[in-house]
């Protein structure tokens, strides 16, 4: 299913949404916006919908700090993820930088805290929560363990980023 094509369902008909490491792969902001808004539009009044990326700003803050540790891990985790020559080439390219039309399956954005409420606020979300792996507030959405992706860390620290925001 292409969500860009829009969700077959009707207004409000969902009280919950999860969505994992999807959102990175539209490009930011017209598509990821129009997929954020679709997803509003079938949450019921006060539903919440989790969303799951890729951490971007944990992902600086490593190459920043040279955190070898980090890329390490993270190469162990998707060992079929292109090699690169340097950290940079890392970073930029798990960000979307570089991703051509034809490869659906690469991320086309990074995002932080920051940049998803945003985006979030203007797909019409409110009450838009940082949270973290397995730690909705809704119990429900407490389903991250069904995700392999969503549960990758290194040490203690994931890499994704656990976003939870009500209609």
């Amino acid at each position: 299913m292409d969500l860009r094509w829009g969700l077959p369902f009707v207004d409000g008909a969902a009280d919950l949404v999860y969505l994992c490491h999807v959102l990175e792969h539209f490009y930011y902001p017209d598509e990821a916006r129009c997929v954020l808004e679709d997803i509003r539009r079938v949450l019921a009044p006060r539903g919440t919908a989790r969303i799951v990326v890729p951490d971007i700003g944990r992902t600086l803050r490593a190459y920043v700090g040279n955190d070898r540790r980090f890329f390490a891990a993270r190469r162990a985790m998707w060992s079929w993820w292109p090699k690169a020559d340097s950290r940079l080439e890392q970073v930029l390219g798990y960000a979307g930088v570089g991703a051509g039309p034809a490869d659906f399956g690469g991320h086309r954005f990074g995002y932080d805290f920051e940049t998803l409420r945003a985006l979030l606020r203007r797909a019409g979300f409110t009450r838009i929560v940082r949270s973290h792996y397995m730690r909705s507030r809704h119990p429900d959405l407490r389903v991250d363990e069904a995700s392999h992706v969503a549960g990758a860390k290194v040490g203690r620290r994931y890499f994704s980023l656990f976003v939870d925001a009500q209609a």
